[in-house]
């Protein structure tokens, strides 16, 4: 586990334990994929791992609450919300995955996010 619960409301984090415990699963296997296994025999994750994170999960449990839509818009005027079209939410989380991690290397220097061959 990169984040653990009480990190994640550490960090100002709302959801409940169980509902936290899945969506930082499915963030996990995000950041897993993106970085090719490279942190998952890290001892205690770094700062950025830890902060993506967070961000994967409040972003997880933002959609959730829309039906899976961004909003593009909201008015508490008149109570109004407006949802896109078209889902960004693959090209959002990569997005902050390349943020957090794009300047992030392994012990032997090797970039978190690199995806060719290692010697």
């Amino acid at each position: 586990m990169y984040l653990t619960y009480e990190q994640y409301q550490g960090m100002g984090g709302q959801l409940a334990q169980s509902a936290y415990e899945r969506k930082e699963h499915r963030a996990r296997g995000y950041v897993d994929r993106a970085t090719h296994g490279r942190l998952k025999g890290e001892e205690d994750a770094r700062e950025a791992v830890k902060r993506l994170m967070y961000e994967l999960v409040e972003m997880d449990a933002a959609r959730a609450g829309t039906g899976g839509r961004d909003v593009t818009s909201e008015s508490n005027d008149g109570i109004s919300v407006s949802y896109s079209e078209k889902d960004d939410y693959e090209s959002r989380r990569w997005a902050l995955i390349e943020d957090y991690l794009s300047e992030e290397a392994t012990a032997a220097g090797v970039p978190l996010l690199y995806a060719g061959a290692e010697a």
